[in-house]
C-alpha cells in the first residue's frame, strides 16, 4: 500500500515537473517595471520584439522595454503599447474599425524662427469618412497653429491635441458629442470657433471658458 501511494506521488510530481519544463515562460511570466519603463519577464529572460500578451499584442524594444506612441511594422503603438493596426494613408495613421484618426505624422521643422502651420484635417480619406481623432492623435504636434476638424467627427479622444502649445484657432464643428480628458491640454492660447450656442453651451460645460469661444453667426 505504501509503495502503491509513494508511485502516485513520485508520478504526480514527475507530471507537474513536466509540464513546467514543456511551459517554463508561461510559469514565470509577469510584467515588470522600473525607473526606465514597463518589461516583460520570461523565466529568466525577459521579451525583445512582438508578444501577444492577454489578447493585446506589444512590442518590446532591444533593451525589453515596452515601447509606445510609435510606429512599428505598420502597427501603431498607443500610450499603453498596445498594438493596433492602421492603414497607412499620406501622414494619418488610420484605425479603419473606428474610421479614427490614431496618428497625425507629418514632420514638419520647429523651433525658434519657424512659424508653424495650419491644418484642415479632411473628412474622408481614401473610402474612410473620418468619425474621430483618436486619443493622442495629434499630441504635441507644437508646429499647428490653426485646425479646422471636419463636420464628419463626432468624438474628440483623451489629449487628442495635448500640449499644441501653438495652436491659435481650432474649429469644432456641431457634429461633436463627446471630447476626451485633457484633448487641449496645454493649448492655452487657442480660441474656438463654433457654428451654433449647442457647442458653445458643450464647451463651456466641457471646461472652456465662454472667452476663448466664438460663436460664428454667418
Amino acid at each position: 500500500m505504501k509503495k502503491s501511494k509513494l508511485t502516485k506521488v513520485i508520478a504526480s510530481v514527475l507530471v507537474v515537473a513536466s509540464v513546467l519544463l514543456l511551459n517554463p515562460i508561461g510559469a514565470s511570466a509577469e510584467w515588470k517595471q522600473d525607473y526606465n519603463g514597463w518589461w516583460y519577464s520570461e523565466g529568466d529572460s525577459w521579451a525583445k520584439g512582438w508578444r501577444y500578451i492577454s489578447g493585446n499584442w506589444y512590442y518590446f524594444g532591444t533593451f525589453g522595454y515596452m515601447e509606445k506612441n510609435q510606429d512599428v511594422d505598420g502597427w501603431y503603438l498607443d500610450n499603453n503599447g498596445v498594438g493596433i493596426k492602421c492603414i497607412k494613408a499620406g501622414e494619418f495613421d488610420i484605425l479603419k474599425s473606428t474610421s479614427g484618426i490614431v496618428k497625425f505624422n507629418r514632420n514638419v521643422p520647429w523651433g525658434p524662427g519657424e512659424t508653424g502651420i495650419p491644418l484642415v484635417i479632411p473628412g474622408k480619406i481614401g473610402d474612410i469618412e473620418i468619425k474621430s481623432i483618436g486619443n493622442r492623435g495629434f499630441y504635441d504636434c507644437g508646429f499647428l497653429t490653426d485646425v479646422t476638424i471636419p463636420d464628419s467627427v463626432t468624438s474628440i479622444g483623451d489629449s487628442a491635441f495635448g500640449r499644441c502649445v501653438s495652436l491659435k484657432r481650432i474649429i469644432i464643428p456641431d457634429s461633436v458629442e463627446s471630447i476626451g480628458r485633457d484633448a487641449f491640454y496645454a493649448c492655452d492660447e487657442a480660441v474656438f470657433y463654433v457654428n451654433s450656442e449647442k457647442t458653445k453651451q458643450y464647451l463651456i460645460k466641457y471646461g472652456i471658458s465662454p472667452s476663448k469661444i466664438i460663436l460664428n453667426t454667418k
